[in-house]
């Protein structure tokens, strides 16, 4: 009948079983910035890639895609892992 003791994760550094960790959680926000990071550098690459004109190559337009999409699904995946930390 006594009372139930909640745990913090935030309040406290114990590794509880079952719970995510505080540094988890920092190292996915860090993971999530840096895929931002690397779909916007991407993106805006493969606007300029036209004005560049007839120096640009098909490797590296492909390079460029295939960051965009890479960081695309990246960001998402990470999206989703934290929405269903527990």
């Amino acid at each position: 009948m006594g009372a139930e003791k909640t745990h913090d994760p935030e309040a406290s550094h114990e590794f509880v079983e079952g719970e995510p960790t505080v540094l988890g959680g920092r190292v996915l926000n860090i993971a999530i910035v840096i895929a931002v990071i690397a779909w916007i550098v991407a993106v805006i690459q493969l606007f300029r890639l036209p004005a560049a004109g007839t120096e640009v190559t098909q490797m590296e337009t492909a390079l460029w895609t295939a960051l965009g999409i890479a960081a695309g699904i990246g960001t998402f995946l990470l999206g989703v892992w934290k929405v269903h930390r527990v």
